[in-house]
């Protein structure tokens, strides 16, 4: 279908001519052809209700005088369905008489032609016909628009006659005020609620203005200049403000606003709900004022605690200096093979004395880091039997002392696959599960005066259950929680007791950080048991890792450092004289080439020439402190990537966190301890301890075979310039190992220098290389 035929037959007037003679068909055909009408011709008169059904016409041109159908009959047919009846119809018929036209207008016809036809005159019925049809088309519309908007506007009153009712009601049982005022501040609606609230009645609040009634007469202004916002389109937050009531009782009142608009949206007044806020804002005013009070008294007692924490630290430092120096000493005489047994014994006291003194000072420190929740852990690969042996053998001696037997049993309830104890290698606050088991033990033995202490170690799974059991004096049930409390000392009318009486309730902290629970169970004048259990996580190692874990109580005499021949250069500065006397002491002996400094500048001065692998720096230095050094360190070149240790008698938390942030390696708290030591240098300088225990071939037996070899000689001899400068290489390395061996070796092979190799080794077993490289050199003629 082209476009114009489109255009016809959905735009043009639509015309149906049903006629048997095909010669009046055509000459319609020739009349409406001069028209823009869409014209459809039937001959058959029995079709003439189906086509006008499917065609839907504007109009149809009837014949009267038809076959089977005539024009009356097919009018009747179309005026009888509701479909076509509105349809007009305009017989052409040869039949003029008045009574066939009469007919035909009684059967629904609008016109009658009469043929022969007259073109002028068909085309201006049939125009006339097809604007009445049109009109009648719209006048339909428009009835069928305006019925719909009556029924709508109906609805509309409907809804609106039940919103104004549900309105009402809302207003009338709602428990907060409902005010409703135009923008004259004239109330116009005033609910029961704003009667209770504000003890006016609906009428005489009516009588007033808003402005004038509730408010104060300041606020005015306040009330137009929210007028203006909620005209501005402005909706404004929920405020509170403070009204009063028929009796002048102030009160404080929430109010919410909302604009009111007419059917056009014109804006006519403010509908405002108002809630009574007077508790609620009272309160908040008590809770402020409280939340004041206690801020003052938390702020005074932060202000108490960190004088507090400074008194602690102050007097840790004060006490740890000199402690530094007696724990030091210490030390160092104990690594002495030289001294009898007696002197040894001494020794020992002394060190546990200073021991037991910073243990007193420690449990102070933890307690107020407990206090202010700032004690942490730090777990490490820990070797768990030799940790607990050490443990156990620290207390025999003060068992011995007190006369009571000390018993020290591991039992294992299963095991792994392979029969090993699955936790051999664990994961655990090495320092801090040792610190807990040393204090129950401790108090056992305390308040034990006759008969035992059994510690025994039950291992289950991934599971360890820790028991002290004693036969002491026990304690009554009632007192049993008082244990906890710190600075609570029990039995002090049957003991002096010592100690700060904090022990046990930073032991059962650190257990319950641990994830455990501390349990006890006593019975005075039988005895008690303290036991916790704690799941730790086993670990895999390597042969060398395990080893080395297994050697943590060994006593150590030298280093290896793959791929290096040189020894490691440490440069200690510390503006104590003790301090840096005590860490050469220690170190020297071990092998490392020690250098010392007053403070941070004159080490950076002796860094420059001997180019130290290892800085250890006290935190508090004269000229230069630790932290300065160590930023000037960090940014030289050829010193920059060196291993820095910070070393501190302060107990400040925040010293470790600066000394880290300036770019230390590692953090060591005074005093200085010879395990926590080398530990960290084996961590930073991947360094292999040697062992007197695996590698010194069992104590005194090589003097006993030098005494043999020295005794078949008549005459002693030196050995030759090679071999002493060979052995003093080794002592400068300070290789004790090879040095040993090599020494041995030369005797064996040459009896003859047994004297003077055993003047060598009976050096080296008290590791006093210094002399030794003093003897050799001698001997050389250096």
């Amino acid at each position: 279908m082209n476009t114009c035929a489109q255009w016809i037959e959905t735009t043009c007037p639509k015309i149906l001519a049903v006629d048997d003679t095909a010669f009046h068909l055509e000459i319609l055909e020739q009349i409406l052809a001069t028209n823009h009408y869409h014209v459809k011709f039937l001959h058959d008169s029995t079709e003439a209700l189906a086509e006008a059904l499917a065609f839907n016409p504007d109009l149809i041109l009837l014949d009267v005088l038809m076959p089977v159908h005539d024009g009356y009959e097919i009018c009747l047919q179309l005026k009888s369905n509701p479909i076509t009846k509105n349809i007009p119809i305009i017989f052409v018929s040869a039949l003029h008489e008045t009574l066939d036209k009469i007919k035909a207008f009684e059967m629904g016809a609008v016109d009658y032609i009469t043929k022969p036809y007259q073109p002028s005159e068909v085309l201006a019925r049939i125009e006339t016909h097809l604007q009445l049809r049109q009109l009648q088309k719209q006048l339909t519309q428009q009835n069928q628009l305006l019925q719909q908007q009556v029924h709508t506007l109906k609805t509309t009153q409907v809804n609106l006659k039940q919103a104004n009712q549900r309105l009402h009601l809302y207003t009338e049982q709602t428990p907060l005020a409902y005010i409703e005022w135009d923008f004259s501040f004239k109330i116009q609606q005033w609910n029961k609620a704003a009667e209770e609230l504000f003890i006016y009645s609906e009428k005489a609040a009516k009588q007033q203005l808003l402005s004038n009634l509730i408010f104060p007469a300041e606020s005015t202004s306040a009330l137009q200049e929210l007028l203006t916002q909620l005209l501005a389109e402005k909706t404004p937050n929920p405020d509170i403000r403070i009204n009063y009531t028929a009796t002048g009782e102030p009160l404080y009142c929430e109010w919410y606003h909302a604009l009111l608009r007419d059917a056009n949206g014109k804006p006519i007044a403010v509908a405002s709900l108002i809630q009574n806020v007077t508790e609620r804002v009272r309160t908040e005013m008590e809770l402020r004022h409280t939340n004041a009070a206690l801020a003052c008294e938390r702020n005074a007692a932060e202000a108490a605690n960190r004088t507090k924490s400074a008194f602690l630290a102050n007097i840790s430092h004060e006490l740890r200096t000199p402690l530094n120096s007696i724990l030091g000493y210490a030390q160092i005489i104990e690594r002495d093979n030289a001294i009898s047994e007696r002197h040894q014994e001494h020794v020992k006291n002394l060190k546990n004395s200073a021991e037991h003194l910073l243990t007193l000072i420690n449990e102070l420190l933890d307690f107020s880091k407990i206090e202010a929740n700032k004690l942490m852990l730090e777990e490490t690969a820990v070797h768990l039997p030799s940790l607990l042996k050490e443990v156990a053998d620290s207390f025999k001696m003060q068992a011995e002392k007190n006369g009571i037997q000390l018993i020290y049993e591991t039992v294992f309830s299963t095991k792994s696959l392979t029969g090993k104890n699955p936790l051999e290698y664990a994961m655990v606050d090495r320092r801090r599960l040792r610190q807990i088991l040393l204090n129950l033990i401790s108090n056992a033995i305390k308040f034990t005066p006759r008969g035992q202490v059994v510690f025994k170690v039950i291992y289950t799974g991934h599971y360890v259950r820790f028991d002290i059991e004693d036969t002491g004096i026990g304690i009554a049930p009632d007192q049993l929680d008082a244990i906890f409390e710190p600075f609570k000392q029990l039995n002090q009318d049957l003991f002096t007791t010592e100690g700060t009486g904090l022990g046990l309730t930073i032991t059962r902290h650190l257990i319950e950080m641990m994830g455990g629970k501390l349990n006890v169970q006593s019975m005075p004048g039988v005895g008690s048991l303290f036991w916790f259990e704690l799941e730790l996580e086993p670990v895999k190692l390597s042969h060398e890792s395990k080893t080395s874990l297994k050697n943590d109580a060994q006593y150590i005499i030298g280093y290896h450092r793959p791929h290096h021949t040189t020894p490691l250069k440490i440069l200690v500065a510390d503006d104590k004289w003790d301090s840096r006397i005590i860490l050469s002491n220690l170190l020297t002996p071990l092998g490392f080439l020690v250098f010392t400094a007053n403070d941070g500048q004159q080490a950076l001065s002796i860094a420059q020439h001997e180019k130290p692998d290892i800085f250890i720096l006290d935190l508090k230095m004269p000229i230069m402190d630790g932290l300065t050094c160590l930023t000037h360190i960090r940014q030289h070149p050829e010193l920059k990537d060196k291993i820095a240790i910070v070393l501190s008698a302060s107990a400040y938390p925040d010293d470790k966190t600066q000394s880290l942030k300036a770019g230390a390696n590692d953090f060591m708290t005074k005093p200085i301890r010879f395990d926590e030591l080398t530990n960290l240098l084996k961590q930073h300088c991947q360094l292999s301890w040697i062992y007197e225990e695996n590698h010194l071939s069992g104590g005194k037996n090589e003097l006993d075979t030098l005494n043999k070899l020295r005794s078949q000689v008549e005459s002693a001899q030196n050995p030759p310039s090679s071999d002493l400068k060979r052995l003093l290489k080794l002592a400068e390395r300070g290789d004790v190992k090879r040095l040993l061996k090599e020494s041995m070796a030369l005797a064996e092979q040459h009896p003859k220098y047994a004297a003077f190799i055993y003047q060598a080794v009976s050096q080296i077993k008290a590791f006093k290389l210094k002399q030794l490289q003093h003897f050799l050199k001698n001997a050389i003629g250096e």
